[in-house]
């Protein structure tokens, strides 16, 4: 690992991260369900409309692209500031970018009640980034789509 670290509490997602998060969510601008036990989702993965702070429903309108990046990186935003509170150790940029990646997809409060999180903490960084690879299911099934993800994740975690 490079020893580029930087502090959590001035860290942000880079462009790159964001692009990657976009294209793993992709665009849907009518609401849906992504999978059957999941919640309404628009845009790139939104589950709360960040204008308003209400949950996305089946029966809102469709939103443009757009809105949906805007959408993004409000969200983006948002999952960084509460990840700040719980990583205590600096980061390299990549770190940060997967960390952002996995959080937006998993919830800030899964993340960082994670075992991913407490190694990180103690400095033990090739076992957080071991730690991604681990967020591969949905309701104890693994999903393709996710392990996909969780490896690209884990690749820009180790540099």
């Amino acid at each position: 690992m490079s020893n580029n670290r930087l502090w959590a509490s001035v860290a942000v997602a880079s462009v790159v991260a964001i692009a990657s998060i976009a294209s793993s969510e992709r665009f849907v601008s009518k609401p849906y369900m992504p999978t059957p036990q999941d919640v309404p989702t628009a845009g790139y993965g939104s589950t709360i409309n960040p204008d308003t702070g209400k949950k996305i429903r089946l029966t809102d309108p469709p939103i443009s692209e757009s809105t949906a990046k805007r959408w993004l990186i409000k969200d983006v935003r948002k999952f960084e500031r509460e990840m700040r509170g719980c990583v205590k150790v600096p980061v390299t940029q990549g770190e940060w970018d997967a960390y952002t990646s996995l959080a937006y997809n998993i919830g800030s409060f899964n993340f960082c009640h994670s075992t991913l999180v407490r190694k990180l903490n103690t400095m033990d960084y090739a076992g957080a980034c071991e730690q991604i690879l681990r967020w591969d299911r949905q309701k104890g099934k693994v999903l393709r789509g996710l392990t996909i993800r969780r490896k690209a994740e884990y690749r820009v975690c180790v540099g």
